[in-house]
């Protein structure tokens, strides 16, 4: 089996968050915002080359800031329950 370099691969370090929440109290104040640059100043640290993260489908109003973050969509996970 050819190695990942042998097709022209390379890894990639990458940083991920899987839970940002702000209480209610303090959205609208920039808390988000403040939170997701210190986040992408600290995986650039980390020289990561990209930042994922997870955000439930529903949640419109979070899905919206993380597009005027830069954020776009690249996976879609899907779920069943058993």
């Amino acid at each position: 089996m050819p190695t990942a370099d042998a097709v022209g691969l390379r890894p990639v370090k990458a940083g991920r968050v899987f839970d940002l929440y702000v209480d209610e109290q303090y959205r609208r104040q920039r808390v988000g915002l403040e939170l997701m640059n210190t986040i992408q100043t600290y995986f650039r640290q980390l020289q990561c080359k990209s930042m994922y993260l997870e955000v439930f489908a529903p949640n419109t109003k979070a899905r919206k800031f993380y597009d005027k973050c830069g954020f776009k969509e690249s996976t879609i996970d899907l779920k069943k329950s058993i």
